[in-house]
């Protein structure tokens, strides 16, 4: 029954946000409303939100940690992300350290807390979701090896660019931005979608769409290796992904399932703009019945996204932020399910 799959994953995706006391609740109207709806996916359903909950436990599960040499595996604005076989952990205060060098670093690891307003993002959970529970002040460090991967290369031969040139690889390949560039193009990953969907287009000329898709998922996997898998990389691949191999679904079950696929594989995708964005798009543009002006339709998208996640916004903010993206997203499925059913082709 088309549209099912669509159902399960915004279940998926809601019952991630959730926390454990109140993801029950939710969970038994979701099976509700699929067994009155569509009478079957009940169990299916509960299966990934299950596979959801422990995927987030296990991440979350890490043990105190007493080594002080790590692996640099990111590097964000403020801060760094170093790893050992004890997990991974957030560096502030590390400078002039580059990508896989291996350090020795000199502080007190501390658990990640952050003011948790009802609603708001919460930093904690979202570093937890990343299997990341500790960072470190760091006061100094010592260099014990310079990596020599290729994506080490590439940074240090960017670090030796004009400043404007830096700041521009550095957010375009990255994602280190600096005040002055767009946090909402950054974040949701439109540069890298654009770049795939013209690549696949150019390519598609001469060799097919399936070839062409095929070589686009090989090319973002080498972006990945060769700058680092952002959020944005990630969503790109899962999606393509899923749907070059469930090139017989309908496009609302294909959407579906590449949220379960992405949300299982990385739990923290739930609270990233790179994945809510290009959702809403897709659930907007699917079930906007009355065809409106594509412009405006994107607007509508783009205002309260952009009230929610930027700081620097008029007043209004404080009334929109806590529920902004959770609200649209829900909004626009279940106006696509009234919309159609009352058309009685409601996923049919």
């Amino acid at each position: 029954m088309k549209g099912i799959w669509l159902c399960i994953g915004c279940i998926v995706l809601i019952f991630s946000w959730l926390p454990v006391y109140s993801s029950f609740f939710f969970l038994v109207g979701a099976l509700w409303f699929l067994h009155k709806r569509f009478h079957r996916g009940e169990i299916i359903c509960l299966v990934f939100c299950l596979l959801v909950f422990v995927r987030i436990q296990r991440l979350s599960d890490v043990h105190e940690i007493s080594s002080r040499i790590v692996k640099i595996q990111e590097i964000k604005q403020g801060y760094m992300i170093g790893a050992n076989k004890e997990g991974r952990f957030l560096l502030y205060g590390l400078k002039k350290v580059s990508f896989d060098d291996v350090v020795e670093l000199r502080g007190t690891y501390e658990k990640i807390d952050s003011i948790h307003n009802l609603g708001q993002f919460h930093f904690a959970t979202w570093a937890k979701r990343k299997g990341m529970v500790y960072c470190m002040n760091v006061k100094s460090y010592t260099l014990i090896k310079e990596g020599t991967t290729l994506r080490h290369r590439l940074y240090a031969n960017i670090e030796t660019k004009d400043v404007a040139i830096q700041q521009f690889l550095k957010a375009m390949l990255y994602g280190i931005h600096e005040e002055e560039v767009s946090f909402l193009l950054l974040s949701s990953g439109m540069h890298i979608a654009f770049l795939s969907r013209f690549l696949t287009k150019r390519m598609a000329r001469k060799w097919g769409f399936a070839k062409a898709h095929r070589l686009t998922l090989l090319l973002m996997m080498g972006m990945s290796y060769l700058t680092v898998l952002s959020s944005s990389i990630l969503r790109v691949v899962c999606f393509s992904l899923i749907s070059g191999l469930f090139t017989n679904f309908d496009e609302k079950d294909t959407l579906g399932i590449s949220m379960i696929f992405t949300i299982l594989l990385a739990p923290s995708m739930a609270y990233e703009v790179a994945l809510l964005i290009p959702v809403c798009f897709r659930l907007v543009f699917m079930f906007h019945v009355a065809k409106r002006n594509k412009k405006i339709v994107g607007m509508l998208v783009l205002f309260p996204a952009r009230c929610g996640f930027i700081i620097h916004v008029i007043r209004c903010k404080w009334l929109c932020f806590p529920f902004c993206v959770k609200s649209m997203l829900f909004s626009m499925y279940w106006h696509g399910c009234l919309s159609y059913r009352q058309q009685n082709t409601c996923f049919c």
